[in-house]
């Protein structure tokens, strides 16, 4: 099992160029909690991206996340817990999880470390459209929007935004 995490720039999680403090970003004194979403394989980390993308963002920009296997979490004794989130959509819903229990610099140091270290594949990033044969968030957006079960669900995270019914052809 992995854990997706968005983050800004996944490039910033390449050997050579990681910046610990990435890893942990969004933590502050007040805040020690990682949003996290749960995901069996890599096409369903694109389908969960892509869903956090339409819950979420006023137009289609492009989106970048990590995955983190489970066992860099169980090395630290770090359990994410299933936290339901307010996202009008069940199945990113019951993905979501969080991170708890980061409330001392060691913490988030080791999770940092063990984030560096187990990264799968570096990250990736999800153009609003891609080249051939490139995965993106249209062909995404477009696919959960035709899903027989949860398409209305994806139709309303984007219906009151017209850059993305624009990119899936919507008007």
């Amino acid at each position: 099992m992995l854990y997706l995490r968005a983050v800004r720039n996944y490039k910033k999680f390449r050997p050579g160029t990681f910046d610990l403090s990435d890893a942990v970003k969004g933590l502050t004194d007040s805040i020690d909690r990682l949003s996290v979403y749960r995901v069996e394989n890599c096409q369903e980390a694109d389908r969960i991206i892509t869903l956090y993308a339409m819950s979420g963002k006023d137009q289609p920009e492009q989106v970048d996340y990590i995955l983190i296997p489970d066992g860099a979490l169980i090395a630290l004794g770090i359990a994410p817990a299933p936290i339901p989130g307010d996202i009008n959509h069940a199945f990113l819903t019951s993905r979501h999880y969080e991170i708890t229990g980061l409330t001392d610099q060691a913490t988030r140091g080791a999770l940092a470390v063990a984030i560096r270290d187990h990264a799968e594949t570096a990250g990736k990033r999800l153009r609003p459209r891609a080249g051939p044969g490139e995965n993106d968030l249209q062909r995404q957006a477009m696919a959960e929007i035709q899903d027989p079960i949860h398409g209305p669900r994806a139709r309303a995270l984007i219906e009151a935004r017209p850059k993305w019914l624009q990119l899936v052809g919507i008007q």
